[in-house]
Order: structure tokens, then sequence, then C-alpha cells
């Protein structure tokens, strides 16, 4: 279950940038419209707190004991999904 989540999430982020990317020039823009209307933004945010989470069951277990003592991966975890969060945002309403 967890790889189809990643698998979704970046998946989602491949469309989106790429039916941002190519609204200039590469396709018209009704169908860059069309493309992003079908990719909503609270599906996306929850294939990233998802992941997120599944990355941390994965690290809470015993052999990952010394990554535990040594990182404070749940803050980098924290971090790492606002900066997904913050850019897919910007990607869907500013550009």
């Amino acid at each position: 279950m967890r790889q189809i989540a990643a698998g979704l999430l970046v998946v989602y982020v491949a469309i989106i940038v790429l039916a941002t990317m190519t609204s200039n020039g590469l396709i018209d823009k009704q169908t860059a419209y069309a493309i992003q209307t079908t990719l909503d933004l609270p599906t996306a945010i929850t294939l990233v707190a998802f992941t997120a989470l599944s990355i941390k069951l994965e690290f809470d277990k015993p052999k990952y004991r010394q990554i535990q003592k040594t990182t404070n991966y749940d803050a980098i975890l924290i971090v790492v999904s606002a900066l997904v969060i913050l850019a897919l945002i910007y990607i869907k309403y500013f550009t």
C-alpha cells in the first residue's frame, strides 16, 4: 500500500508539473486547464502526508535504531513534506 501511495504521489507531481510547463506552448490553454482541474490539491496533500507517515513508520522499526539515535528524522520529514506541499501550491496556483 505504501509503494502505491508513493507511486501515486510521483505521478501526481509529474502530471501537475508537466501540465503547467507545457501550458505555455506545447498544448493549448483549454487542454492544460482540463488537465489541471482534474488534479485536485487536497488529494496531492493527502498523498504527501500518507507518504511521510509511511516513511516515519518504516524508520520506527528496530533495524533503524542507529538512525533514530543520530538523526532527528521527524523534523526532516515535516520540513520536506511542507516544502513539497508549498511547491505543489505554488505550481498549481501561481504559475
